[in-house]
């Protein structure tokens, strides 16, 4: 499956690889966050809307997801690894 990653440099996430937990940083508000496995399944989805950073905690099985994050004007998808 080929998967283009649009990167807007606008957020930031840490610590990739992660257990399940990881915080995001924005320069500017978030509209929603969602993860997806790589069988295009939706696995998490919050439209809770927050400016700055925030901490997730989801338990996820071992594997590579995609992380969507959209904010107001763009958004981005990266790559997120759970060990």
């Amino acid at each position: 499956m080929s998967v283009p990653i649009f990167k807007a440099k606008n957020f930031k996430f840490y610590p990739n690889p992660s257990s399940g937990k990881f915080t995001i940083n924005s320069e500017q508000n978030v509209q929603s966050v969602k993860t997806i496995d790589l069988q295009e399944k939706e696995v998490y989805s919050n439209s809770e809307k927050f400016n700055g950073t925030k901490t997730y905690d989801l338990y996820l099985t071992k594997g590579v997801y995609l992380l969507n994050l959209s904010g107001e004007v763009s958004f981005e998808i990266q790559k997120l690894i759970i060990e």
